[in-house]
Formats: structure tokens, sequence, C-alpha cells
């Protein structure tokens, strides 16, 4: 047994050693006791026990680590790397439970290099909603793998500060398309805020960029876009025309159906031709009218090439590796 330098046994040693190889309520009470000792030698024993079987002995271990405070921060984004594990989760929870406090610590985490532990840190930051993290958060949408650029989009959907507007909409342009969605999908959250930036997008040199904030402005259907929606059923680029229609048909006001119908009006010289866009504006009136049936309410952002075979669409696929006009 090891021994204090009074040459007396050393209690935490004992408590280390139940907490790994005792029975299930031996290590519970170990856990237990090591997160009341408040010694910061049982911060990282703590964190291997988020890996324990027992729930019991996961729990008291998060109890520990929360009391322990910040100086838990940064072992329990390492335990990150175990991903989708209840260690992980237990790591999640920790963290929460120590709350802003950690916030600095998390968004350092983002530069990790295991992007798993990078992954981990935005998604805890989304769920303590702390403003302070939005500026990492923004630079972390252009971390290089795509896991991390949808947490991290995710997170700041949830903490919804409009300051983090321009940089979801530069994410738009991404060649990637489940980055673009995951981007759309933080614009439409912030509602109305979004809609002017978003308008503003419909003018960006990028045809993603473009179909994608059609897509958004339909989601969020705020009918001070129909104007410029319905412009952009007139838009070069085939994806664009397609988003807008859709957007002007979830939005479904009279002034939108005006527009939809405009485009197609025989006298119009510059009417719509493209089968595809044709059906899709057809479809929006359809629900204008009120027949959901024919609804296309779930569809994701258009994400394909203008030159894709019509048979093709509008089912999402991957984007062009061009992402200019």
């Amino acid at each position: 047994m090891t021994v204090s330098s009074e040459g007396t046994p050393d209690p935490f040693t004992a408590w280390v050693a139940s907490l790994r190889h005792g029975l299930p309520y031996e290590r519970r009470a170990a856990a237990v006791t090591l997160g009341r000792a408040g010694d910061v030698r049982a911060v990282p024993v703590l964190c291997q026990a988020l890996h324990d079987q027992d729930e019991r002995v996961r729990t008291a271990a998060i109890e520990g680590l929360v009391r322990a405070g910040l100086v838990s921060a940064w072992p329990l984004c390492d335990v990150f790397q175990d991903a989708e594990t209840p260690a992980c989760e237990g790591a999640m929870i920790a963290l929460l439970g120590i709350g802003e406090a950690a916030t600095a610590v998390l968004c350092a985490a983002l530069d990790a290099p295991q992007h798993k532990i990078r992954e981990g840190a935005a998604t805890v930051l989304g769920r303590l909603r702390d403003q302070q993290a939005v500026p990492a958060l923004c630079a972390g949408l252009g971390d290089r793998a795509p896991e991390v650029r949808i947490a991290v989009a995710a997170s700041l959907a949830q903490i919804a500060y409009p300051a983090a507007l321009p940089a979801l909409v530069h994410v738009l342009a991404q060649v990637d398309h489940r980055t673009r969605q995951a981007a759309a999908d933080a614009l439409v959250t912030f509602g109305a805020v979004a809609v002017p930036v978003l308008i503003g997008a419909l003018a960006d040199s990028n045809r993603l960029v473009r179909g994608a904030a059609a897509y958004s402005l339909g989601r969020i259907g705020d009918s001070n876009a129909v104007a410029v929606l319905g412009e952009a059923l007139a838009d070069s680029g085939r994806w664009v025309r397609l988003a807008a229609a859709r957007a002007l048909g979830r939005i479904g006001s009279r002034r939108a159906a005006a527009s939809l119908r405009r485009r197609l009006h025989p006298l119009n010289h510059d009417r719509e031709r493209d089968p595809e866009v044709v059906r899709a504006i057809r479809i929006a009136l359809h629900q204008i009218k009120g027949t959901p049936s024919l609804s296309e309410d779930q569809l994701p952002i258009p994400s394909g090439p203008p030159e894709l075979d019509p048979a093709q669409l509008p089912l999402p696929g991957d984007a062009p590796t061009a992402a200019a006009d």
C-alpha cells in the first residue's frame, strides 16, 4: 500500500484503487469521495471513470468533475475523442455543469489537433449559449473537417447572436453540400433578423450563395422577401431559380403568386423555359392555392450543377466543384 510522507497509508491512493478495481458499489463510493475531496489529482481519474459501465459511477464522476470546476475543463475536452459514447456525453454534461467559466477553454479547444475534440467543444459551446464564444465559433466555420463546421453552424444557431450572420452567409459558398445545408438551417433559426442579410446575399456573385439564400428566405417565410425572390426567378443560375420558385410557394402570398405567374406568362419574352423550373413554379402556384399534397416542403437546398440532367432534379446531390458562375 502506498504511504504518505509521514508513513501512514495514503487514502487518496486507496480510493483510486477502489475506483479502478472495485465492485460497482465500491467504485461509486470512491467516485463520490474523490469528487468531494477537492484534490486536483482526482480530475484525470474521474475523467477515466466516465468510461465506467455503471451509470451511477459515471454520474458520481460527473458530479465530482463539476465540483472541481475549471481545472477539469481541459481533461474533459480530451474525452471528446471517444465520440458517441457515454463517456463523451458525460464530459459534455460536466462541462455544462461548470458553465460559462469553461467558455475560454472550450474556445481554445476549437484549435485542438483532433477533430473530435473540436467538434465536441463546438457542441458544448452551443449548449452553453455564451455570446462570448461567437467569434471563435465563426472562425470555426472554416475548419478543415466538415463535421466540425456542421457542429459550429448548429451552435451558432443555438446562440442566435446576430453578429454571426455574415459568417454564416459566407459559408453558403461552401462546395460541401452538408456544410452549406447546416449554414442555411442555422440562418433560418434567426428568423426575421436574418432576412436583410439573406436579401443582400441574393446579389452575391456565387450561385450557391444565391440559391441557399433563396432557400432560407423561403423557410423563414417573410413576405418582405417576395420582391427580390421574384427577381431571382430570372437568375442566370438554374438552381437559384428553382430555389426562388420554392421559396415563393412557401411564402404563399398573392404577390408571390403574381411573380410566379409573370414568369410563365406567354407574352413575357423572358419567360421560363427550363422544364424543371417550370414544374417548380407550377407546384409553387398549386401550393398557394392550398393543396399541400403537391408541396415540396422538405426539399433541401438545390445543390447540383446547372448542366445536370433534368431527370435528376430536384433531388439533392453533391455540389459542383466550381462554386462561382
